[in-house]
């Protein structure tokens, strides 16, 4: 059964309350087809997807190729261009959306590599200088973004809670455990409390 690509300028159009017609892309892999914009957003027609949408491979590699013809700028006339491309005209991607997505993960500059204890310690001592000043800090570590630095923070300060938390559960089960061998070893109790009954 061959899939048909829906009309490219097809705008949402109501077909009865609450019933509308939107365009799509084609899913062929599982024949189905996958609404290319949301038409209500707050009870409202709207034209555009919801900005939070995962990219796609093919998106990623459609602005790789753009930026390296055009460069990166002018990002509003980049988004118009994917989107004319790949989402056949439905301003699915904005500017933001793709300058953001060039610099927080695609740029050739980024550095992906595993962290060095160094970089650890340097995010650690600027944090406690300086806050959370992640642009800064990022600044002090060539090729990392402040996303990338802001994250890797987080990540330990998790560690290092669990850690913490960890020392102490097993601080006191050893001083709990030591408190009862040694009545236990003495054949003495402690007085039970004046209220028990």
């Amino acid at each position: 059964m061959k899939l048909i690509e829906s009309n490219p300028s097809a705008k949402p159009y109501q077909i009865t309350s609450g019933v509308w017609m939107v365009p799509c892309r084609v899913d062929e892999a599982r024949k189905t087809y996958i609404p290319s914009i949301k038409p209500f957003k707050n009870g409202k027609k709207s034209t555009r997807n919801d900005s939070r949408q995962t990219w796609t491979m093919e998106e990623d590699e459609k602005l790789k190729e753009i930026i390296l013809n055009r460069g990166a700028r002018q990002w509003s006339a980049i988004a118009i261009e994917i989107n004319t491309l790949i989402h056949n005209g439905v301003p699915f991607r904005r500017g933001k959306q793709c300058r953001e997505r060039w610099l927080g993960h695609l740029s050739p500059t980024i550095e992906k590599t595993k962290w060095s204890k160094a970089e650890d310690n340097l995010i650690m001592n600027q944090q406690a200088l300086l806050g959370n000043r992640w642009c800064v800090i990022a600044k002090l570590l060539p090729g990392r973004t402040e996303n990338q630095v802001k994250n890797r923070w987080r990540r330990m300060e998790k560690i290092n809670k669990r850690m913490q938390e960890q020392t102490i559960a097993n601080l006191d089960i050893t001083g709990l455990s030591k408190t009862i061998e040694s009545y236990w070893k003495s054949g003495f109790w402690p007085p039970l409390p004046y209220d028990y009954q």
